[in-house]
């Protein structure tokens, strides 16, 4: 009271209620390093008293007694064990989580406390080695370690950043955790970006703080490319290509190289040259015949095991071209089918992988049906093609220059402007009347050739006893190259120097005969008798001159169309008999045979492939003679049959010339075929003269003188007939008595004509 305190007070019981949560647990899930994040559970307190707990407070703190404490959200109620802590939440200088029990009167003074644990999840050893070998772009595996606790990181993000860790950064991929490495695609651009950032994500958060590592852009540039061009044609190259490879350690990285063409210096139209060379080797030979045409540039790719590099290295292509300058070939052969004369080619303005020259005759101004020549060394510009060099079908010469790697592919060509030199129209009537001489003018006509051309030097005329020239002797001087005619003087005989002797010979063969030659010249004409049919005798007479061919062609029945088994030999046969004691069975008969009809040149005794003949057990025989001997080839049913007659005994004097030849003669040669014109002598001679006297004076004549000619007489070109009076039947003091004209076979004798000492008429 106001007085005083009593002295016995009311009692009661105290009961203190002690309410503390259990099992704290921290589950870190932000990753940085002195950042939280993540969920804190606990128990709530068992106690008789607890049920006056009505909320729970959560605090970082400094210590385990809430030394600086700081509140992580608000009051929590009853019945909730757990609190989410926003990630990134700074840790700063707290060293434990802090729990306080709380009622509506008090939060309680001592907490219960956990230690915090920091979880830090970052990789290390991020390992990156660019295979993409471009300038500015990566390329290849990003490896990395786990960090130590993986506990609650769900996956790793990768980026490209500026720097090591906050700025401008591209996102590339993520993968899980159970993975430590990412591929980054070949040609993937760098831009400005200088890292790889590597962050580890839980299921609240990405970590702020990643691991990185710096990129170095690997960039393979080859150098001091080279192309040494030994392919000598426009638009194409071959020969080595040399380059330096990349410096470490770029070259590293390289796997092989690619060598290609292209139409710039970044691969534009590309074509590989060759395979793909292997890193240490720094060498591509590239074949000949490579094209560059549209194309400008030689690039080098560097290929890694991931990519080839998207940009080159290039140089330009330096294409080297060393054609011959120029081709001259004046053609002096003057034969239609042969040339000859000298060629001259200019050596190319660059000469530095020349080699040698290759020359050519084609078909056509392209390479195909060509016949190569001769080949020449550098230094030499011209070579005589000799005289009588056959043209064939050949239309160009070609000349290729040639490199140690390779013969040009495009030569220069040039038309061969073949020069015929033969005169035309060659030209030739005897005006002389007596037998065996010959008289009058030789003309021909220039060819077209030596009038464009002018190669002809001289013409030379000769007589001979072929048309190609057997036992030619030359007739007057060398003629000029505008000479078109010559006169031969009366009285010229045609008597040659060579002996002759007369051969007749008779012969047929079994089916049909074909031909006749003899020295080259065909007599078929002058054989008598039927030529088709074998029963009847051929002859054929001709002038034996020397060492000559008798070449007698038919054809027999083919065996093939028989009912038997027999061969050649048995249905076809040939046999002869001559003058001068040839016989089919007479050694030094040759035979030729084909199962088609013979070519000229096996019919005049020439070609390939005469072989020896068969005995023939066919039928035929002579008329004029038992059966003798028959022959045949086992080749063929077409058959040739040659034999070379021996040198004349002379029997027959000496052989007139057959024919006037003229050959055109350049500075080189003279032509080896000749125009040529038969000698047909005039024949005209008197058989028989009659003259009876009507004067009967002793000393004086008159009366009709007749005369009669030979058969066979041309008297086409007679002007008149002129009498004489001479001493001799040669002709010998003659005095002119009168003429008749051509078409008068008398002339009238008036009286008292003076004898004086005259013993003959001659006309």
């Amino acid at each position: 009271s106001s007085l005083v305190e009593q002295t016995t007070p009311a009692i009661g019981d105290l009961n203190d209620t002690v309410a503390l949560v259990s099992d704290i647990y921290y589950a870190g899930k932000d990753l940085d390093r002195l950042e939280l994040g993540g969920t804190i559970t606990w128990s709530p307190p068992t106690c008789d008293g607890c049920a006056i707990v009505d909320f729970y407070d959560v605090y970082l703190a400094e210590n385990a007694y809430g030394l600086r404490r700081s509140q992580l959200g608000l009051n929590i109620p009853v019945g909730t064990n757990s609190l989410d802590i926003l990630p990134e939440t700074p840790e700063q200088s707290f060293t434990h989580f802090n729990i306080y029990t709380k009622s509506y009167m008090a939060e309680q003074t001592t907490p219960k406390a956990v230690a915090i644990d920091d979880t830090v999840s970052l990789a290390f050893n991020i390992s990156f080695v660019d295979e993409d070998l471009d300038v500015g772009e990566v390329g290849g595996d990003i490896t990395w370690e786990p960090p130590s606790d993986t506990e609650f990181v769900t996956r790793y993000i990768i980026y490209m950043s500026e720097d090591h860790m906050d700025g401008a950064r591209h996102y590339m991929g993520n993968v899980t955790v159970a993975h430590t490495h990412f591929f980054i695609p070949a040609d993937t651009r760098l831009s400005t970006y200088t890292h790889i950032l590597i962050y580890t994500l839980s299921d609240i958060a990405e970590q702020t703080t990643p691991a990185a590592s710096t990129i170095y852009d690997l960039a393979a540039i080859v150098t001091d490319i080279l192309l040494i061009d030994q392919d000598l044609d426009r638009y194409d190259i071959g020969g080595p290509i040399t380059w330096t490879p990349p410096a470490a350690p770029a070259v590293d990285s390289v796997a092989l190289y690619r060598v290609v063409t292209s139409s710039d210096s970044v691969g534009k139209n590309r074509a590989q040259i060759g395979n793909d060379v292997p890193v240490g080797t720094n060498l591509l030979s590239a074949p000949a015949d490579t094209s560059v045409k549209s194309k400008t540039h030689i690039a080098i790719y560097c290929a890694s095991a991931l990519a080839e590099q998207t940009t080159p290295s290039a140089t330009l292509v330096i294409d080297t071209y060393q054609p011959v300058a120029f081709v001259t070939f004046p053609d002096y052969d003057l034969d239609g089918a042969e040339i000859g004369g000298t060629m001259e080619w200019g050596t190319p303005a660059d000469t530095t992988w020349l080699a040698s020259f290759e020359v050519y005759f084609s078909v056509g101004q392209s390479s195909s049906g060509r016949s190569h020549f001769a080949t020449f060394s550098v230094g030499t510009n011209s070579i005589t093609i000799p005289a009588e060099t056959p043209i064939g079908a050949f239309t160009h010469i070609l000349v290729y220059t040639k490199s140690v790697l390779a013969e040009q592919t495009t030569p220069y060509s040039l038309a061969i402007d073949n020069v015929d030199g033969t005169v035309q129209s060659l030209y030739f009537k005897d005006e002389d009347l007596d037998p065996g001489d010959i008289g009058g003018a030789i003309s021909w006509t220039r060819h077209a050739d030596t009038l464009r051309f002018d190669r002809v030097s001289t013409y030379h005329v000769y007589f001979a006893l072929s048309s190609t020239g057997y036992y030619r002797d030359q007739f007057g001087p060398d003629l000029s190259s505008q000479a078109t005619q010559v006169l031969v003087p009366k009285g010229t005989t045609l008597a040659s120097r060579l002996s002759q002797t007369i051969v007749t010979c008779q012969f047929t063969i079994a089916e049909e005969v074909d031909s006749v030659y003899y020295n080259g010249e065909d007599i078929t004409a002058q054989v008598s008798g039927n030529l088709t049919q074998w029963l009847t005798e051929k002859s054929v007479t001709f002038s034996q001159i020397g060492d000559s061919y008798l070449v007698i062609s038919g054809h027999g029945s083919d065996p093939a169309a028989s009912a038997f088994d027999v061969d050649n030999c048995f249905t076809s046969g040939f046999t002869i008999d001559c003058s001068d004691g040839l016989k089919a069975t007479s050694s030094g008969w040759e035979a030729y045979g084909a199962n088609s009809a013979l070519d000229i040149a096996h019919r005049s005794g020439g070609g390939v492939g005469w072989g020896s003949t068969c005995n023939s057990s066919n039928g035929v025989f002579l008329q004029t003679s038992d059966t003798g001997g028959k022959i045949w080839t086992s080749s063929g049913y077409y058959g040739s049959f040659r034999y070379k007659f021996p040198a004349p005994d002379g029997s027959g004097g000496y052989a007139d010339y057959t024919h006037i030849l003229t050959y055109a003669r350049s500075s080189l040669a003279e032509q080896t075929t000749p125009a040529a014109v038969d000698i047909t002598p005039l024949s005209l001679s008197i058989a028989q003269m009659m003259f009876e006297d009507l004067d009967f004076g002793v000393d004086s004549m008159s009366g009709t003188i007749r005369w009669f000619l030979s058969d066979g007489s041309d008297t086409g070109d007679v002007v008149e007939y002129v009498v004489y009076m001479a001493w001799d039947e040669n002709g010998g003091g003659r005095t002119e008595l009168g003429r008749a004209p051509n078409g008068t076979l008398e002339f009238t004798i008036p009286m008292n004509t003076s004898i004086e000492n005259y013993t003959h008429f001659v006309i």
